[in-house]
């Protein structure tokens, strides 16, 4: 597309921006970034800006810049991070709810969540991840296999249809 989603206009607001106002009011909410990238957003910067570890190998990269932070830093609640709740920036409809919905399939022993559309589409860029696959993704990196398609391959992760989505 030669242009930077995040900074895509919807109704004079850029797409990062409806994505943090859609979440911050109620949790922490992580941007991955390329290194040295800074956006004009309102944010704790030192803590929602997450740099790129690995470059030049896409959202796989930002999964597991994601992931280590959650790793490392606690969330503003305090505590863990249970799991994630990763979507692509290029996505503004994300309805919040999606989230809520696929906490109920997030059960003991689930690495991943990932919803599957009416017409039958996975969708592992706006899916739940517990920090705990941060090995297996480490390993699809080394391996080169920077299809976010098959994250969920070797983690325990399940498909679900979700009534809630990320679509218009």
């Amino acid at each position: 597309m030669g242009q930077d989603k995040a900074m895509l206009l919807m109704d004079e607001t850029t797409f990062l921006s409806k994505a943090v106002q859609k979440f911050s009011d109620t949790e922490d909410v992580l941007v991955s970034v390329r290194k040295g990238q800074t956006y004009p957003v309102e944010a704790d910067t030192a803590r929602s800006f997450v740099e790129d570890q690995v470059e030049e190998c896409g959202p796989m990269g930002a999964l597991l810049s994601l992931l280590n932070r959650a790793l490392a830093v606690p969330p503003k609640s305090g505590g863990t991070w249970d799991a994630l709740f990763v979507f692509a920036v290029d996505m503004p409809f994300v309805d919040p709810l999606l989230k809520n919905e696929l906490q109920e399939f997030l059960g003991e022993g689930i690495d991943a969540v990932i919803p599957v559309t009416q017409d039958a589409r996975v969708h592992p860029l706006c899916a739940l991840y517990r920090p705990g696959i941060v090995s297996l993704v480490e390993q699809q990196i080394a391996d080169q296999n920077y299809r976010m398609q098959r994250s969920h391959a070797k983690a325990k992760g399940v498909l679900c249809a979700c009534k809630y989505s990320h679509q218009r």
